[in-house]
């Protein structure tokens, strides 16, 4: 992970190791770095997977707060998303030319039909 920040199946293995050697929260800690940083959806989904696993809540039970008052919080409450700036620019970008390109090509219509 000190090599490779988005390396996602670091953090899930080590969270993984973590529940081997009974360290919930190195766990959690770990699972939840899967989250935040991971670059690939499957790290992201097993993580999440595993952290709904260790919360041991069930939203619909009756008890589900003292269930959620005994853990502290939920395993993923913390967790900010983390947007990836690069590809909503490049988009939005493509996209912002795209319709310009179309609008021309409309305009450039317009007016043959208009001169024809």
């Amino acid at each position: 992970m000190e090599n490779d920040k988005n390396f996602g199946p670091a953090y899930v293995n080590l969270g993984l190791a973590y529940l081997g050697k009974g360290k919930r929260r190195e766990a959690i800690h770990a699972f939840r770095g899967a989250v935040q940083f991971s670059d690939d959806q499957k790290s992201k989904q097993e993580a999440w997977y595993q952290l709904h696993q260790l919360s041991g809540v069930s939203p619909v039970s009756d008890n589900a707060d003292e269930d959620m008052a005994e853990l502290g919080a939920a395993p993923w409450t913390d967790t900010k998303p983390r947007p990836n700036w690069l590809a909503l620019g490049v988009g939005g970008l493509l996209f912002t030319v795209a319709a310009l390109a179309f609008y021309g090509y409309l305009f450039s219509g317009l007016v043959k039909l208009i001169e024809g």
